[in-house]
């Protein structure tokens, strides 16, 4: 059997073979061997060859560590290269193959090595794990449901005001030029060459995200559906009673509790990311930040 996904990683989760009923099925589960390239790897009666363009590849293991625990895919995994082919060859003649993929709408790498280390050193503010009912000193870690980074390049701005607004306002296409409010939590992650420039001006976090919140904003008149720009703002409004009038000014974020602020990265120019959230609401998910023992 041969297999070709266009995502950028591809994970597979246990695959459960059926062959005739003179041969026992076979469950293979990722976790039986360790870690391992798959490519002329035998077990259990299947044969696996990985080839990314015609030539042999290793960049296809073993027990990997794919997306987590999911529906159709749980890790350990075997994971690998989407570019390339995974061959499986039975030993017996095989009826039923079962396995799970991991897919979405849009995928992208941080699916499987999406950590990122907060730049204490470079910071001017307490860690973020402070703000959060941890001590100062604690390790933390924190996970939270992100799209893709969203760069920002500022090597402009040199007051924390100007700065603020600009970063504020290159957030303001996230999920949608007209969503205003976002259904989600927002990550800000400040490059040490911008939170410099608000540690000048003697800002604090709380002062960033209450600019953010404060100053990013649209009268509901501009977020409504026209010829031009076919969505609207979001749900909130949905019913008679919730509009507001069009004048009234609709913030990006819905408060200054779900604006998130950290330090990271390096010294190599003025920019800074926004990490869109998912759902925030009752329905999606919250960060969550756990203390390492």
């Amino acid at each position: 059997m041969k297999m070709m996904k266009t995502v950028l990683r591809l994970a597979l989760g246990s695959i459960l073979i059926i062959v005739p009923a003179w041969a026992a099925t076979v469950m293979l589960t990722f976790d039986e061997l360790p870690f391992v390239p798959v490519n002329n790897l035998t077990f259990r009666g299947v044969t696996f060859r990985f080839q990314v363009g015609g030539v042999p590849s290793t960049d296809a293991h073993y027990q990997a560590l794919g997306p987590g625990q999911i529906v159709y895919v749980q890790d350990p995994s075997l994971e690998g290269n989407a570019a390339g082919t995974l061959t499986l060859e039975f030993q017996d003649a095989t009826r039923i193959l079962e396995f799970g993929v991991t897919m979405s709408t849009l995928g992208h790498p941080g699916r499987y090595t999406y950590c990122i280390a907060e730049n204490e050193d470079a910071s001017p503010w307490p860690p973020y794990h402070a703000g959060r009912g941890f001590p100062v000193v604690a390790s933390t870690v924190t996970l939270f449901a992100g799209e893709a980074p969203h760069g920002i390049s500022d090597h402009s701005s040199r007051t924390a005001r100007a700065l603020g607004g600009s970063l504020g306002w290159s957030m303001a296409g996230l999920w949608n030029s007209k969503h205003f409010p976002l259904y989600s939590h927002t990550m800000l992650v400040v490059g040490p060459e911008h939170a410099r420039t608000f540690a000048d001006d003697g800002w604090s976090k709380e002062d960033l995200k209450r600019h953010l919140f404060e100053t990013v904003r649209r009268p509901y008149r501009a977020l409504l559906p026209d010829e031009d720009h076919g969505e609207g703002t979001n749900l909130r409004f949905g019913t008679t009673e919730s509009r507001p009038g069009p004048e009234t000014m609709i913030s990006k974020f819905p408060s200054t509790e779900e604006i998130h602020v950290v330090v990271a990265g390096g010294t190599a120019g003025r920019f800074s990311v926004a990490i869109p959230g998912w759902l925030g609401t009752k329905n999606g998910s919250r960060p969550v930040t756990r203390a390492v023992q």
